[in-house]
């Protein structure tokens, strides 16, 4: 009896061992199940790095979960979210311009139906290296030659016209300067700088538009913004606050050094949704950036960036929550501080806050009759009235 005791425990030991040696950590779990049969996802066009960054991505997260994952390409920040707020896609590749109006209710953004956007950061790579983009014959060398050109204006993409608007802010100009050209999206207003439908537009290194440009016999150039023009910098961060002087290095800057100027730097191109969104499929698109990052890092111009290190010391710089999904990832695995924690917190406040502000702005406006319409500049004042009151 005693010896049919001792097996009996001792099979339970070994049971229990290889169970034990079998558990896989936080970054080998499989993904989350109950995820759908088919992910979408936006981006920007497909003359886009956005596109091309996010189709990679896509492979990688199909790979991962089973899931099928559709990416549409969209011409301007409300048509990347719009189909998520419809409940017919997940995930937008935002850039840090678009995805702070969208935040704030800015642009396009300040329409009754749209307001400030609960968004949620998933992944943090790629910083931006940007500035004005023209043809390498153009006329076009520095600020002092922009004014009176031809600029693409895009309808309904305030990250794209927010930008050109700061970057013209820096030559000290308006787009009352300039001769406004309506394009479809960022891709097309690069193949206008190309065709020379237009002169200049806004444009960065790992824009695929820019590399057909560099191939093609016109060429492309950027124009300098020197980081030591403080002026011009504070007129630019007046209209594009979450702008920094960088100096283009990576990208087209780094096969071609030529072209390489002092330019605005910003985040790039990051996965983010909705509050709303459900979790796993947030942990499990976060976990598919971490785990398979030697799989993708070196099938595009500036995936190397999207490391687990750039992820979790560049949300800090960011003004948009990261996603609950995101967030238990990265604490498995280690990677979320007292630091990430505090930042979280703080950037829910904030925008709790400006949730009030939009409700106090759209009552205010009821009472005086202001009509709520993106076009009417006594909505946009007061709107922009209560924002400045978020703290």
């Amino acid at each position: 009896m005693r010896s049919k005791l001792f097996y009996v425990f001792f099979a339970f030991i070994l049971t229990l061992s290889l169970l034990i040696a079998s558990t896989p950590n936080a970054a080998e779990n499989p993904s989350p199940t109950n995820l759908p049969k088919i992910i979408g996802w936006t981006s920007y066009g497909t003359g886009s790095g956005s596109y091309i960054m996010s189709a990679i991505f896509a492979e990688a997260m199909e790979d991962v979960t089973g899931s099928k994952v559709k990416v549409t390409p969209a011409g301007g920040d409300v048509g990347k979210l719009l189909p998520i707020k419809k409940g017919e896609a997940h995930v937008a590749f935002l850039t840090g311009s678009g995805s702070y109006w969208a935040s704030i209710g800015a642009g396009p953004f300040s329409a009754a139906n749209w307001g400030p956007q609960r968004l949620r950061i998933i992944w943090k790579g790629l910083d931006s290296e940007n500035s004005f983009t023209v043809k390498g014959t153009s006329r076009i060398k520095t600020g002092a030659d922009i004014k009176g050109k031809k600029i693409a204006f895009i309808p309904g993409n305030v990250s794209v016209n927010k930008i050109n608007e700061a970057y013209l802010a820096f030559h000290n100009l308006t787009f009352d300067d300039m001769i406004k050209v309506a394009v479809s999206g960022f891709g097309a207003s690069l193949k206008a700088i190309q065709n020379g439908t237009i002169d200049i537009s806004m444009g960065g290194t790992v824009a695929a538009g820019v590399w057909t440009m560099h191939k093609s016999p016109g060429g492309v150039r950027f124009i300098p913004m020197p980081a030591d023009d403080k002026a011009g910098w504070k007129r630019l961060q007046g209209v594009c606050p979450f702008m920094y002087p960088r100096k283009m290095a990576g990208g087209l800057a780094a096969v071609d050094p030529k072209v390489a100027v002092e330019a605005a730097g910003y985040p790039a191109m990051m996965p983010m949704t909705y509050a709303d969104i459900n979790d796993n499929l947030t942990y499990a698109l976060t976990k598919t950036l971490h785990t398979k990052y030697d799989w993708y890092k070196d099938r595009y111009a500036g995936l190397d960036k999207y490391t687990l290190e750039n992820c979790v010391k560049g949300v800090l710089r960011l003004a948009i929550p990261m996603h609950p999904g995101s967030v238990k990832y990265l604490k498995e695995i280690g990677a979320w501080t007292p630091e990430h924690e505090k930042w979280q917190s703080e950037r829910l406040r904030i925008e709790e806050e400006r949730m009030k502000h939009w409700q106090a702005a759209l009552a205010e406006a009821k009472a005086k009759g202001i009509p709520i319409d993106i076009n009417e500049k006594k909505w946009t004042d007061l709107w922009a009235s209560h924002l400045a009151l978020v703290k």
